[in-house]
């Protein structure tokens, strides 16, 4: 009998969701590797964060298993600059597993559609 052991595979997701008020936010997203975020839409204008929260903490496990963290947790914390015009890509790198969401700080004069995807 012979093993052979396989590097896991990298998988990819994207999720995409329409953000048209203040304070509104994204689904939280497990990811490792590589994240790009696309953002089209019509609004006039808007300021918008990328979140990075840690996977551990608030039940989750450091795999990214477990539940998503709150959205109120204080271990949210915006990464990179805001963006603050349509259309926007920006990737991130993620060395180990978190949790990513987009928040609209603010929005006005239409709609942003969000798609995170992750492993890119």
């Amino acid at each position: 009998m012979t093993l052979t052991t396989q590097a896991p595979a990298r998988f990819c997701s994207t999720q995409q969701e329409v953000l048209d008020a203040n304070g509104e936010m994204t689904t939280a997203i497990a990811a490792h590797a590589g994240l790009t975020i696309q953002i089209n839409g019509s609004a006039t204008s808007l300021s918008l964060s990328v979140q990075r929260h840690p996977a551990v903490g608030d039940g989750g496990l450091a795999d990214g298993s477990g539940p998503s963290p709150s959205a109120g947790s204080a271990q949210w914390t915006s990464v990179g600059s805001a963006i603050t015009a349509l259309p926007a890509i920006v990737r991130f790198n993620e060395p180990g597993v978190a949790f990513w969401r987009v928040k609209a700080t603010t929005i006005s004069g239409g709609d942003a559609t969000v798609a995170i995807s992750t492993g890119a």
